[in-house]
């Protein structure tokens, strides 16, 4: 199975009354799964400061399965998420197929995941 990544990018902007020290420790925590091989994190600054979480695995279909379990449902939190976010995975070749799995905008097609 190939290593993919499953970048999740975070845009505190988009919820200003998100705690984004919380933000930041329960995506730093998502990497600490033993599906994440290795991870990053940078940030930068495009039309509102953003922040990329960078998850390396080798079963992409699990560890979004788990994203969607412990990032995106369940808490006020993962509503902010769900609300400041994007979530992408790279696809068989890389970035240039790559799938949008969740996006902050719900008015936003998002592609379905097929294992």
């Amino acid at each position: 199975m190939a290593t993919r990544i499953l970048l999740i990018q975070l845009q505190p902007h988009l919820v200003p009354t998100m705690d984004e020290a919380k933000a930041r420790a329960a995506l730093t925590a998502f990497a600490e799964l033993p599906l994440v091989t290795d991870h990053r994190v940078t940030e930068g600054d495009e039309n509102g400061a953003f922040i990329n979480f960078e998850y390396k695995t080798n079963d992409l279909a699990a560890l979004w399965h788990e994203c969607q379990e412990r990032i995106y449902q369940n808490s006020l939190l993962a509503f902010q998420l769900q609300r400041a976010s994007m979530a992408i995975a790279q696809g068989d070749d890389g970035w240039e197929d790559c799938l949008l799995l969740h996006h902050f905008n719900p008015e936003t097609e998002v592609d379905e995941f097929l294992e």
